[in-house]
C-alpha cells in the first residue's frame, strides 16, 4: 500500500468520523469520493440512467442514516457497494422487467461513448448479451471487470463465500463467451 493510499485511508477514516458526528461537508466529501463508482455500478446493474442515478441517491440516503452502524470492519466503498447492491436487487425484484435498451443509453464501465454508429452498436450488443445473464452472473461480471473489486471484496458486497464468487464468475465468463460465440456466427443483418 502506498503512502498516498495510507493517507487517503486515513483521510476517509476522518470524514467518516466526522459524517457520524453530523458534519456535513465530511457527507459532502464521500458524496463526490463515491458518487461515479455508485452510479456505475448501479448503470452496471440496471442499464436505465434514470434508474441507476435514483438509486444512486437512495443508496447514499441509506448509508447515512445507517452511518452510525458502519464500524470500518470492511472498507467504506465496500459497505456502500453493498447497500447499493441490495437496493438494486429490491428494485429489480419490484420491477420485474428492465426498459428496453432502445430507451436506454448503452453504457458498459462508465466510459464516455463516442458517438460513431459501429462503437454504438458494439456497445449495444455487448449490453444485451450482458442482461441475458442472470443476475447472480451479471453482478459478479460488473463487479469484477468494471469496478475491479477483489474476489474478497465482492464477496463482501454480495453476501456470498470468496468459494461462491469464484465459482459464478467462471461461469458467468463462460455464459458471455457463448453468447459472444452465438453472436458472432449470426449472419450479419439479422
Amino acid at each position: 500500500m502506498s503512502e498516498k493510499d495510507l493517507w487517503d485511508a486515513e483521510q476517509e477514516k476522518m470524514l467518516i468520523e466526522r459524517a457520524k458526528q453530523g458534519d456535513s461537508r465530511a457527507l459532502e466529501w464521500l458524496v463526490q469520493r463515491y458518487y461515479n463508482p455508485i452510479y456505475k455500478l448501479m448503470m452496471g446493474l440496471l442499464s436505465h440512467p434514470e434508474d441507476a442515478e435514483d438509486l444512486t441517491q437512495e443508496t447514499f440516503l441509506a448509508a447515512f442514516r445507517s452511518l452510525h452502524r458502519f464500524e470500518g470492519r470492511s472498507r467504506f466503498y465496500t459497505w456502500l457497494y453493498r447497500i447499493g447492491f441490495h437496493l438494486a436487487m429490491n428494485f429489480r425484484k419490484s420491477r420485474r422487467s428492465l426498459q428496453s435498451l432502445e430507451e436506454a443509453e448503452p453504457f458498459v464501465g462508465g466510459r464516455k461513448i463516442e458517438e460513431t454508429m459501429e462503437q454504438r452498436e458494439d456497445l449495444e450488443k455487448l449490453e444485451q448479451l450482458l442482461s441475458r445473464l442472470s443476475i447472480e452472473y451479471r453482478a459478479v461480471l460488473v463487479l469484477r471487470e468494471i469496478h475491479e473489486l477483489s474476489y474478497q471484496e465482492i464477496a463482501e458486497v454480495l453476501g456470498i463465500k470468496i468459494g461462491t464468487v469464484m465459482s459464478r464468475l467462471s461461469r458467468a465468463r463462460e455464459a458471455m463467451q457463448k453468447l459472444l460465440s452465438e453472436e458472432q456466427s449470426k449472419p450479419k443483418g439479422k
